[in-house]
């Protein structure tokens, strides 16, 4: 073995253990995924009207004021803030 071949090769355990703690990362990262609360956002922002299936968004500002008004891109529901909680 020259010192060629013993150069890539220590090139090479260096990217394996690069690649390996690339996907402990990810793997860690993906933990804190679960932290989003999923089930809040879907009651919040899915349409609650049955089988529509559509999205929750808020209508446009009015004046320069923000909408508490929720708005169905599907069926065209319209729903409050208020009338959520």
């Amino acid at each position: 073995m020259d010192e060629e071949d013993v150069v890539s090769e220590n090139e090479m355990e260096e990217e394996e253990t690069e690649m390996q703690e690339a996907d402990e990362n990810r793997e860690n990262t993906n933990d804190t995924n679960d932290d989003f609360p999923h089930a809040y956002f879907f009651v919040k922002y899915l349409c609650p009207v049955d089988n529509c299936g559509g999205t929750m968004a808020p209508l446009p500002p009015a004046s320069g004021n923000l909408s508490t008004i929720m708005e169905c891109n599907m069926c065209g529901y319209l729903r409050t803030d208020d009338e959520f909680t």
